[in-house]
């Protein structure tokens, strides 16, 4: 639809732009054009005016939504998430490795040793990365509940130290230690909850929530901790309300928050710690900032595109003007010569030429402002 509407646009306005000069050509007698007794009308003058008011109206329109598009885009880039996501690298999960009671220990020693590594601040692991969609919970019920009321959440499952190298905020209880984690997953029974769960269950206080059990899965859960919401996805998506849990998997990603110095050396040493810990499976690692900022192509693409118009009405805008200009100044060739000839300063020519034409850019900017607001 969108490029019939274009493709009808385009061709609406050969035929116009063809058709007018047409038509005004073959309104003119042949005797008084050779003699060279052209004289303009009215109303083709009141038609220039409107064309250069229509055309200087849809540049001002056009640069409005480009410089809206790219101030959204810009506040999408720099808008506090909640979260820290630069400088991370993020790497895929062992999943040739198999399951076994010694996976997370092995894990908890790897991240270890990437801690110490030179250029590294921290590491961590978890399921799922800012930016991706989130499983869901249903059936959530608070215990104990008196008037039998379910909700609905989205889950994540984290490593240690998730929370704290993330910098997510943590408004009560504590972030999930070693001790919370199981090779069974039917013995984990710890779970944190953000903001947003806490207002779902009807909790006032951080502190209220610290201590209460949850029931789902057919199984108890006990809330050790609350942070703030934080942006999981892209600003245009509402802040989900989540529930952490202490679990793990051969598949999760290890992300790795580095410093910019001496990146690729950086990249190399954990490459190799992570081969060593887990042979036979391929290091495939990517920046979590190029990847959340995905989210935001569509928006990008439109941006190149509304400039790309812009351009092209301020240009189209420009030669309507021109030509206007230049009509104007061969109509009034022999005043401008009178004039000079009785002393006229070149300024005064040209407040007496460009009036009616700034007059006209005024009309454009009452007209076009409002429309673009």
């Amino acid at each position: 639809i969108v490029l019939l509407c274009l493709a009808g646009g385009l061709v609406a306005g050969i035929v116009l732009s063809g058709f007018y000069p047409a038509f005004i050509l073959s309104s003119y007698q042949p005797i008084k054009v050779l003699k060279g007794k052209l004289s303009a009308t009215g109303q083709g003058a009141r038609l220039r005016q409107a064309l250069v008011i229509f055309q200087f109206t849809a540049a001002i329109i056009f640069i409005t939504v480009t410089f809206a598009v790219y101030r959204q885009i810009r506040y999408m880039g720099e808008k506090d998430l909640g979260m820290d996501i630069h400088q991370t690298v993020c790497i895929w999960g062992p999943e040739l490795t198999p399951w076994d009671s010694t996976f997370i220990q092995r894990t908890s020693s790897f991240v270890n040793d990437v801690e110490n590594l030179p250029n590294v601040k921290n590491a961590t692991t978890s399921f799922n990365l800012p930016g991706d969609r989130l499983g869901r919970i249903f059936e959530v019920q608070l215990v104990p509940d008196t008037i039998d009321q379910h909700y609905t959440t989205s889950k994540m499952a984290i490593g240690p130290k998730f929370i704290e190298n993330y910098g997510i905020k943590l408004l009560a209880g504590r972030p999930f230690i070693f001790s919370d984690y199981n090779p069974d997953p039917e013995k984990v029974h710890s779970v944190i909850i953000n903001e947003s769960t806490l207002k779902l269950l009807g909790l006032r206080k951080a502190e209220d929530a610290v201590g209460q059990t949850l029931k789902f899965y057919d199984r108890t859960w006990n809330i050790i901790g609350v942070v703030a919401d934080f942006h999981h996805h892209s600003l245009k998506l509402p802040i989900e309300s989540i529930i952490f849990q202490p679990l793990q998997s051969n598949g999760q990603f290890i992300s790795v928050k580095v410093q910019s110095e001496n990146l690729a050396e950086t990249v190399a040493g954990i490459k190799a710690k992570y081969l060593s810990y887990f042979p036979n499976n391929n290091f495939d690692y990517f920046f979590l900032d190029e990847r959340f900022n995905k989210q935001y192509a569509n928006e990008q693409l439109f941006g190149k595109v509304a400039g790309s118009i812009t351009i092209l009405a301020i240009s189209v805008a420009c030669l309507g003007l021109f030509g206007l200009v230049l009509f104007t100044a061969l109509q009034h060739k022999k005043e401008v010569g009178i004039r000079r000839h009785l002393g006229a300063t070149i300024q005064n020519l040209l407040v007496m030429m460009s009036k009616n034409f700034i007059n006209l850019i005024l009309i454009s900017f009452v007209i076009g402002l409002p429309l673009s607001y």
